[in-house]
């Protein structure tokens, strides 16, 4: 299999983030369900809907794992793929590695990257 590296240059804004807990118990760490709507601007244009579940540990700390599937324009062609982001939160800062996961652009139009 070939593996080919894009990138991707711009910035994106949180639309709306709707946080919610699940299986809560008390004195357990938290877990939480996120539903984030967000935009795109620069090298891809568009919107993304993402989903994202959340462990919040001790000191303000938290990792995540979610998907999100980006609709838009890159390099003047439109389509969608699906991303897959693991992270953390720690001192008020996120990081996250996102990946387009295989298979996952829109077959109808046409592909953004080469996802096999």
């Amino acid at each position: 299999m070939t593996t080919t590296t894009l990138h991707a240059a711009g910035t994106f804004k949180a639309m709306s983030w709707d946080e919610k807990p699940y299986a809560e118990l008390e004195g357990a760490p938290k877990l939480t369900h996120a539903h984030v709507a967000n935009s795109y601007h620069g090298d891809i244009e568009g919107e993304g809907t993402s989903d994202s579940v959340m462990f919040y540990g001790s000191e303000g700390t938290a990792t995540y794992f979610g998907y999100e599937r980006v609709v838009g324009r890159l390099g003047g062609r439109s389509g969608s793929f699906v991303l897959q982001g693991a992270g953390t939160w720690k001192d008020g800062v996120a990081t996250t590695t996102w990946s387009v996961v295989p298979g996952s652009s829109d077959p109808s139009s046409w592909r953004f990257f080469p996802c096999s």
